[in-house]
């Protein structure tokens, strides 16, 4: 039975399998501290995404060492700006993932997956947090994707995307669902358009959830 990463046997479901579990019974522990980083990181750019495709402007991206962000700007939808920050992190997930089940360029993702972090942390004045984290980000994934074997480079890949899909499921879960009070993006989303953050949290969770089945289904297909 070929275990390869590039071939949908019933080994590579397990693995997968493990995967998802791995991601989201493991959060908030040390070991998945680099993985919630990143997702912080692409939540953030999502949000700059976001301001710049409705006319608005960034002021600057904000990383911080507890794995929360800020990004201040202004201007833009707010409808677009509040939705993308977890919409667009697990879309961003999707793509990293599918295009590492789909394709043998793992190397040359992992490399330009950190350089472009970096890259980004620049264009977007990140602080001083984001500029340590974004070099070390980067410094490790160009290291890895150097010298490590090809298959961990695809499940690599195929991890950060799979935390980044998970990122809106657990991060809306604990913060709006779970803790209607605190002031999230739902919760000021809520009070610019209407609704109220229990329901965009629930939007959030379901829009999530519904590209992690299309993803994982699609890597196997």
């Amino acid at each position: 039975m070929d275990f390869s990463a590039k071939h949908p046997t019933f080994k590579q479901l397990i693995v997968l399998t493990g995967l998802v579990a791995a991601a989201y019974f493991l959060w908030g522990t040390k070991v998945m501290y680099p993985f919630e980083l990143i997702t912080t990181f692409l939540h953030e750019i999502s949000h700059a995404i976001g301001f710049l495709i409705t006319g608005g402007s960034v002021i600057e991206m904000n990383i911080h060492a507890d794995t929360s962000g800020t990004l201040p700007g202004y201007g833009g939808s707010k409808f677009v700006i509040f939705s993308s920050g977890y919409v667009g992190s697990c879309l961003f997930g999707a793509i990293l993932f599918l295009v590492a089940a789909k394709s043998d360029l793992d190397r040359w993702i992992l490399g330009l997956f950190g350089v472009g972090i970096l890259a980004l942390t620049y264009a977007l004045n990140g602080n001083e947090f984001a500029w340590i984290s974004g070099l070390l980000i980067a410094a490790a994934s160009l290291l890895i994707a150097k010298f490590a074997p090809q298959i961990f480079c695809d499940y690599l890949i195929r991890f950060i995307g799979l935390t980044s899909m998970l990122f809106p499921v657990y991060d809306v879960y604990q913060g709006v669902i779970k803790n209607p009070h605190l002031r999230t993006d739902a919760a000021m989303l809520a009070e610019s358009v209407g609704g109220t953050a229990w329901v965009w949290g629930w939007v959030w969770i379901l829009v999530s959830a519904l590209v992690i089945v299309f993803t994982l289904y699609r890597s196997v297909r």
